[in-house]
């Protein structure tokens, strides 16, 4: 019996891939179906048996180059993926490449830019801080204004001129009046310490003038008192001791006054210790009773504990809760 078809022969990629399926099945179809075999005989079965046979091969021949032709399919995606990561590796080298003119050209326009904008921030810097022209010397101001003067000008400013000739203006006159306003302030700050020390020496002056008048005049009235002495001085005397006394009276009134009025302040003292001292003495033995009832009731009851569990007699019991409370007994203490 021959064999179906001659399965060497086969065009798997025209098969699977194109319209050649169809055909093939019909042929083997068509010969499977053609043989003609009596079940009954053993060579009847034999042969179909041997058809059977022939059946699986094809199955398993086209099953195989089917799988084959998918194996290699499989492996197309990675084929790909790779030649497009070349692609795309190689066209971005190529367009970072031709675009590079215009990224330095931008990257550089920048840079001029920032230049411009820097500064103009540094103009417009010198201009609104020499506003608080107080706090700045004189050589700070100036510093500043030589900066502004050394500024680039005209066409070297390209687009920014106009805005550059406007900042300029404005921060030319107010590092200007600036160091206008601080010189005059410095002047009239100099001037003014000028009129104090003339008016400190005025004063020195006036003051020693007086001082010497003062001492002429008290030479003369000295020398008058020294006349008038002789005569006064008895009736001095009798006024000064008058005086003294009235001025001991009033002392030894004012100490008698202030003894007093200590006492008092010592009594009061004394009877508001005393009466704190006793109320907190109290409190102190109220809180003491407390506690004593307190642990009292609370070592009763762990007393009749002890007698319920172990069947000890009361003594027994209040001995061992002596002990506890005492600290005897190691690892065991009552929680009052």
């Amino acid at each position: 019996m021959k064999e179906l078809i001659v399965l060497e022969e086969v065009n798997a990629v025209e098969i699977f891939q194109g319209q050649g399926m169809p055909e093939l099945l019909d042929r083997i179809n068509k010969e499977a179906r053609s043989l003609v075999a009596d079940v009954n005989t053993e060579e009847g079965r034999a042969a179909i048996k041997k058809n059977d046979r022939n059946l699986g091969k094809c199955i398993k021949y086209l099953d195989g180059k089917g799988k084959d032709i998918v194996t290699e399919l499989k492996k197309q995606p990675k084929i790909i993926d790779g030649i497009r990561k070349q692609m795309r590796d190689f066209l971005t080298d190529v367009r970072v490449e031709l675009y590079q003119p215009v990224s330095e050209y931008e990257k550089a326009e920048a840079e001029r830019v920032q230049t411009h904008k820097n500064r103009l921030n540094q103009l417009i810097e010198f201009g609104e801080q020499s506003k608080d022209w107080m706090n700045f010397t004189i050589s700070e101001l100036e510093g500043y204004f030589e900066a502004v003067k050394a500024m680039p000008e005209g066409k070297e400013w390209e687009e920014f001129e106009a805005e550059y000739e406007t900042e300029f203006e404005k921060a030319y006159d107010l590092v200007g009046k600036a160091i206008d306003n601080r010189k005059k302030a410095d002047e009239e700050a100099a001037e003014l310490e000028a009129l104090r020390a003339a008016a400190a020496e005025r004063e020195k002056e006036d003051r020693d003038a007086q001082i010497k008048k003062d001492a002429e005049e008290a030479a003369r009235l000295k020398i008058k008192a020294e006349e008038k002495a002789n005569s006064d001085r008895i009736e001095q005397e009798r006024l000064d001791a008058i005086k003294e006394k009235e001025t001991a009276e009033l002392r030894l009134a004012e100490q008698q006054k202030k003894a007093a009025q200590d006492l008092i302040d010592a009594e009061a003292r004394i009877k508001r210790e005393a009466e704190q001292k006793a109320a907190k003495e109290k409190a102190d033995a109220e809180k003491r009773e407390a506690n004593k009832k307190h642990n009292a009731k609370i070592n009763n009851a762990a007393a009749k504990a002890i007698i319920s569990a172990s069947g000890i007699t009361k003594a027994q019991s209040e001995s061992i809760i002596v002990a506890i409370a005492k600290g005897k007994v190691p690892n065991v203490k009552i929680s009052y």
